[in-house]
């Protein structure tokens, strides 16, 4: 494997990019929709290359490196809804862009529901420790 400079430039550049993730079903849980968006969130971890944005024209998931991220399944507090917070971390050598505005849709299609609620916040990686520890809590 090369080594790959932190100051390299153009191509060669490893870039990592943040988000911190919500994935409501707005329902109440059950063992049924814990397993599904257990389920979803699987697939979702299985499929980030694919489902990233390659946002510079020729290029696509072969600028892909690799990913990380933690996952916390909770039910809200005030109104018992089950959902899911996320931290993902991609290493790439171009520009991505997670599709938030589907992401939302393809969610509620794995996990059969009519509609769900995501919501996506580009995270500087010097948040990464308070999100992850925000998670574990």
């Amino acid at each position: 494997m090369r080594y790959v400079s932190s100051r390299a430039k153009g191509e060669d550049k490893i870039r990592v990019s943040g988000w911190f993730l919500t994935v409501n079903t707005n329902k109440q849980p059950t063992d049924e929709l814990y397993d599904k968006l257990t389920d979803a969130l699987d697939v979702f971890n299985e499929s980030v290359p694919d489902l990233l944005e390659y946002m510079k024209k020729g290029e696509g998931k072969e600028r892909y490196i690799d990913h990380e991220g933690e996952i916390k399944r909770e039910v809200g507090e005030e109104k018992h809804r089950l959902h899911a917070h996320m931290y993902l971390e991609v290493q790439h050598r171009t520009i991505v862009h997670l599709p938030y505005r589907t992401l939302g849709k393809w969610f509620a299609e794995q996990m059969g529901l009519d509609n769900c609620y995501f919501q996506s916040e580009l995270a500087d990686t010097r948040q990464k420790e308070w999100i992850l520890n925000y998670l574990r809590k």
